[in-house]
């Protein structure tokens, strides 16, 4: 057995803290960005049957009023197609709503770097022992690279777990990525 294989096991057990710290960031990352995709994708999937998110349909004028806009001269304004700019509007919150998942995903992936960096930094008697034994440097990081692995594939299928029921729940509180559509 490597070293890497022997000692990134018995590290994780022996600091559980910084362990679950680092499962939990990998797990949040994951979660969001699956929930806001799951949940755009069934609201692209829901409003798609409505003009208003997609300007390809024609538009059901039966409900709308027609407002002729002044310009502070008087002259009539050039009217803009409520389709349109109605999708475009909504295209920027759905773009907005994504990147706001990946800054959740960044918070995690920096609770990961911060939980392992203090890790590394109460080890530095160990990782001295290790050199001073024989352990060359890619040996000794080849333990941290393992041990940052194992959280990964940890957090990230806890992560997967939770997106379902989290999506769940979104959905039926009605929570959609642009705010009108029902999809729960």
């Amino acid at each position: 057995m490597s070293l890497g294989g022997y000692l990134a096991p018995r590290n994780l057990r022996a600091d559980r803290f910084a362990t679950a710290c680092m499962v939990v960031g990998v797990a949040l990352g994951t979660a969001t960005v699956n929930v806001v995709l799951a949940l755009d994708v069934n609201t692209r999937r829901v409003e798609s049957n409505n003009w208003t998110t997609d300007p390809d349909l024609a538009p059901a004028v039966s409900n709308t009023v027609e407002l002729t806009p002044l310009p502070a001269d008087g002259r009539p304004a050039q009217q803009v197609d409520a389709a349109t700019e109605t999708h475009e509007d909504y295209q920027v919150m759905r773009s907005a709503i994504r990147l706001g998942s990946l800054s959740a995903f960044l918070v995690g992936a920096l609770i990961v770097f911060f939980s392992l960096a203090v890790v590394i930094e109460h080890r530095k008697r160990e990782v001295a022992l290790l050199r001073s034994l024989g352990a060359t440097a890619p040996q000794v990081a080849g333990v941290f690279v393992r041990e940052a692995a194992w959280v990964g594939v940890g957090g990230a299928l806890l992560g997967l777990v939770l997106a379902v029921p989290m999506t769940l729940l979104a959905a039926r509180l009605g929570i959609t990525t642009t705010g009108r559509a029902r999809i729960g």
